[in-house]
């Protein structure tokens, strides 16, 4: 179908619960009017589709399957879509409405001349805007200059979802000749890769000012591309860097296999790049206007891709603002004005803000890492304290263990010898000799023995009474005198015997001469002896008996 000078729709018009305002652009499938929703009171842009298409209804079930899904779409790089619906029988969408122009209109005003941080940026926004389109299964299928608008802001918005259920089951292919993937072409499954290969075409001709495939008609557009790849950005315009040149030709790969694999990939390229050339240049002349794009050209080949014929409908008209809008206009720019200067005094105290809240933060962190540290250095002074203090006391007890052994072990020598000397000494000297062995305790031993005890028994502890618990090496002095005692008892016990037996060979004597004979044995006593005989604690078995 050739293009048509005349509208599809006289305007304005009423368009179910919508007022068409003004047609904004017609091709082959039909026209993009700035419309009123009544019901919101809000402009909107609509997209209506012939009757023909409507007519079609496997064609309306696609279309309002794929404007559904597409209306699924929240990213702020994606133009939004209110509604669905037929009207007269003719399909249409509803959709917000950008009003700061379209990438194709700023590469005719600056062809090839585009700042190449500004354009890359740009491409960044809408690989964002596909990279959610492909979580849900949604291929955009018409990815070009015209499609790319901007909001007041001067952000990329995405604009015209569903191209593949335009194709439909007929043997036309829809796309643009410059940018549609070879893929779609030779009529192979797309998915995601095919956008991006649209994408790569985009910012190739929107940097250069040339698309990357060209020719005498759309079927020599199309083929140029099988007969290898385009050239470089950079042989067509030098300030190009590297580094974009290999971005955009990764993107264009003829296989989609040899393109990235998928849109992280592709973004984080976008991104190292833009983190490295700084911010953008802006060149746009022309102040904001009421545009929109959004219908597409079609191509028609046959399922090969190998027709002799095809055919471009209607390129869209560039947007105007109608008449009656001037007055509006001129209000929204006097909005703008002041906007910009609320958002400039916002800007500058939110720059204070931060600026006040980074050294607070700072501030905060160094005093909280300061404690940090401090805190950590008493932690490892206790630590290191706790070793030297455990190691200190595991010396001690290894040494009193040594010493505590020599101390049995001098103790045990002490008691063998004190026993041998008692039992070399004649039993005339055993009652001197166990005097000499058996020296009364001194003061000091026992001074030395509550010392030891107060180092070495635990905290708390009450040493064990003297009575009850004589350790065999801690006083062999009391060893010894045990033993003496043990003597002087067997010697008693001798003496006594013998006394028995010399009375009984004095049985026979006088009475008198029995007393002589003790008097005498009496005299010959030591004077010593006689004085502990004397001691009533010291009686001898004999005086007993006596």
């Amino acid at each position: 179908m050739a293009e048509n000078d005349e509208p599809m729709i006289q305007t304005p018009a009423d368009f179910g619960h919508f007022v068409l305002e003004k047609e904004l652009g017609h091709g082959g499938m039909g026209g993009v009017y700035l419309a009123r929703d009544k019901m919101l009171d809000r402009r909107v842009g609509i997209k209506v589709m012939l009757k023909s298409l409507g007519a079609d209804p496997k064609f309306v079930e696609r279309f309002q399957r794929e404007a559904q899904a597409a209306a699924r779409l929240n990213h702020p790089n994606i133009a939004q879509i209110y509604s669905f619906g037929q009207e007269q029988g003719m399909p249409y969408i509803a959709m917000e409405l950008v009003p700061g122009g379209s990438l194709d209109k700023e590469m005719e005003s600056n062809p090839g001349t585009l700042d190449v941080v500004y354009v890359m940026r740009v491409g960044q926004q809408v690989a964002d805007a596909l990279a959610l389109a492909a979580e849900s299964g949604l291929v955009h299928g018409d990815v070009k200059p015209e499609n790319v608008l901007f909001d007041s802001d001067g952000n990329a918005k995405l604009v015209d979802f569903g191209l593949a259920a335009m194709q439909g089951d007929s043997d036309e292919i829809w796309g643009t000749p410059f940018y549609i993937s070879p893929e779609k072409v030779r009529r192979q499954k797309i998915d995601y890769r095919a956008d991006i290969y649209s994408l790569g075409g985009t910012l190739y001709h929107v940097l250069t000012g040339v698309p990357p495939f060209d020719g005498p008609d759309p079927t020599a557009v199309v083929k140029a591309r099988f007969e290898g790849p385009p050239k470089k950005p950079s042989e067509l315009r030098p300030d190009i860097p590297p580094e974009v040149d290999a971005i955009i030709m990764r993107m264009l790969e003829l296989e989609p296999s040899m393109r990235y694999p998928t849109y992280q990939s592709l973004l984080g390229d976008f991104k190292r790049y833009l983190a490295k050339a700084g911010p953008a240049k802006t060149t746009k002349t022309t102040g904001p206007k009421l545009k929109f794009k959004g219908m597409k050209p079609k191509v028609s080949l046959s399922a090969t891709g190998t027709g002799n014929a095809a055919s471009v409908d209607g390129e869209v008209a560039d947007l105007q603002p109608i008449d009656d809008l001037g007055g509006e206009e001129e209000e929204k720019k006097s909005m703008n004005v002041g906007a910009m200067v609320g958002l400039a005094v916002g800007g500058v105290v939110l720059v204070i803000l931060l600026v006040a809240g980074g050294l607070w933060w700072y501030m905060s962190s160094a005093k909280a890492a300061k404690e940090e540290r401090e805190l950590q250095l008493i932690a490892e002074k206790q630590s290191k304290a706790r070793q030297s203090i455990q190691k200190t006391v595991k010396m001690i007890q290894e040494d009193y263990a040594d010493f505590h052994k020599l101390v049995l072990q001098s103790d045990a020598v002490i008691s063998q010898t004190v026993h041998d000397v008692q039992k070399a000494v004649p039993e005339e000297l055993k009652e001197m000799a166990a005097e000499i062995l058996s020296p009364p305790p001194l003061p000091i031993i026992d001074e030395a023995i509550a010392y030891t005890n107060r180092l070495f028994l635990p905290a708390g502890a009450v040493p064990p009474p003297a009575a009850e618990e004589k350790p065999a090496g801690t006083n062999a002095v009391e060893s010894a005198a045990a033993e003496k005692k043990d003597g002087e008892k067997d010697s008693d016990e001798k003496k006594a015997g013998d006394k028995k037996a010399d009375e009984g060979k004095d049985e026979a004597k006088k009475p008198d001469e029995k007393k002589a004979d003790d008097k005498k044995a009496d005299d010959k006593k030591p004077a010593e002896q006689k004085s502990e005989e004397k001691k009533p604690d010291d009686k001898k078995p004999t005086d007993k008996k006596a």
